[in-house]
């Protein structure tokens, strides 16, 4: 770099040296141009080569520094986020185990009101098996009696209905309620319930008249339905007498709409605002209670919001109506006719295995079937065992078996029937019907699933008894 600098001076000296006589002749004129803008141009590189030397190295530097700075934050937020990612853990397992908590309370009511149920339903079979077999047995001349035993059957009735709405609304609550959606009959349903309440209704001098839809067939869960219309059947009746409730049945677009009129009389102004306040929050407040206000609407409202339905009120001073509505069935184009079951005649008497520990059960059992069937008794597991294998050795096969599921010698009712199905196997073309107090739809699921049949709830009614084996009797024959 030196050597370029001084190359200039060095040719200017010589030439000068050289021709010095002829220092202002041209051509030393045009080398000493040269020579100068040379030197000009190359102090004015060399000014730029230090100064973008020195910009480089300041502006290294300065990244430098700058580089180090985010090091310096990055780590700072390194700390930070990792102090914060370990706080986030501690909150997930805190959370973890709160949400582990909250299951096992969850589980522990579930099983406490299965309990409940459990130990209420089985004593309230006795006490309404007992009143049901003193009205059919005692004589026709002793009204005071029976009107006793139809009062404790009433007791009775409600205090089952109460428990199975609060049972229905927690498993609501707790999303535990299975739905067997299929198309149904209106219809029936409506006629199932004139019939149902056909009693409690003449009682307080409550007509009811029906007009029904030409489109009958509707899509849901069709025991979910009739649970929602006896639930608000079940407050009307209670607060409604001496006028008359007419049924209409319409097809609304794809919707079943059926109106509940009340005529020559009126619900109270009070229940209708309750109700229509009900509705509108979809909450239910301790102070509803207070005020006369049953569960059992909110829990039909709910009931219908399970299959696509729709609860409303019209309250004004000409009208006073409640509404449901549930979907049509899918592709419905006709009135389907009601099948009618065929009724074969028998010859014999079907005959019966009952196998329940509860004394008084098993004899209550026994004789709301013994008019109609051939009944045969067994206490435990091992008893059914030995009366179906005596049975078996003289070529008799039941033609259904009423089993109980909580048995008390190690078996139960699943696994019994898993023993015949598999030890005899005739009995895989025999029913077997469970009935249990345990009642909520996980249990029922778990038993039907298992291969029941049927199942049925305790307390046991000799309608719904007798409807359900002979339903199963005639599928098997």
């Amino acid at each position: 770099m030196k050597s370029l600098f001084f190359l200039p001076i060095h040719l200017l000296s010589s030439l000068l040296i050289i021709h010095f006589d002829n220092l202002f002749s041209p051509i030393i004129m045009i080398l000493l141009f040269i020579t100068i803008s040379s030197v000009v141009i190359l102090l004015l590189f060399l000014g730029h080569y230090f100064s973008f030397v020195d910009f480089v190295k300041r502006l290294k530097y300065s990244y430098r520094r700058r580089l180090e700075d985010h090091l310096k934050r990055f780590k700072v937020l390194e700390t930070n986020y990792q102090r914060r990612l370990s706080d986030i853990k501690v909150f997930e397992e805190e959370l973890k185990k709160k949400s582990n908590e909250i299951v096992k309370q969850e589980d522990m009511k579930t099983l406490f009101l299965s309990d409940i149920d459990n130990e209420i339903r089985t004593p309230l079979n006795s006490v309404m098996g007992l009143a049901s077999l003193i009205e059919t047995e005692v004589e026709q001349n002793d009204n005071e009696i029976c009107k006793y035993a139809c009062s404790i059957q009433e007791s009775c009735e409600r205090l089952l209905r109460l428990v199975n709405n609060f049972v229905d609304l927690t498993s609501l609550e707790t999303e535990k309620i299975d739905l067997y959606n299929e198309d149904f009959d209106v219809n029936s349903s409506l006629r199932n319930v004139k019939e149902f309440y056909a009693f409690r209704a003449y009682s307080k001098n409550i007509s009811f008249s029906f007009s029904f839809c030409s489109v009958p067939f509707v899509y849901g869960d069709q025991k979910v339905f009739f649970k929602a219309l006896s639930l608000i059947l079940d407050d009307i009746v209670h607060y409604f007498s001496d006028g008359k409730i007419s049924f209409e049945a319409q097809l609304d677009l794809f919707k079943v709409k059926i109106k509940l009129n009340f005529l020559d009389n009126k619900m109270p102004q009070h229940w209708m605002d309750k109700v229509q306040g009900l509705l509108d929050k979809e909450v239910f407040h301790q102070e509803d209670t207070k005020k006369g206000m049953d569960v059992g609407i909110l829990l039909a409202y709910r009931l219908l919001r399970l299959i696509q339905g729709e609860l409303c009120v019209i309250n004004t001073e000409d009208v006073q109506r409640i509404e449901l509505s549930v979907p049509v069935a899918k592709g419905i184009a006709k009135e389907y006719p009601l099948k009618k079951q065929s009724k074969n005649p028998r010859f014999r008497k079907p005959s019966v295995l009952i196998v329940e520990d509860d004394p008084l059960s098993r004899f209550i059992m026994s004789r709301m079937l013994d008019e109609n069937y051939k009944i045969s008794l067994s206490c435990s597991g091992e008893e059914a065992v030995k009366v179906i294998s005596e049975k078996k050795k003289e070529g008799v096969l039941f033609d259904l078996v009423l089993m109980d599921i909580n048995l008390p010698d190690g078996w139960d009712g699943i696994q019994l029937m898993h023993h015949f199905r598999s030890l005899y196997g005739e009995y895989a073309m025999v029913p077997f019907i469970a009935q249990t107090s345990y009642a909520n739809p996980d249990r029922r699921k778990i038993i039907m699933e298992a291969g029941f049949d049927d199942f049925i709830a305790k307390p046991l009614k000799r309608e719904k008894l007798i409807g359900s084996i002979e339903n199963q009797l005639s599928l098997y024959s």
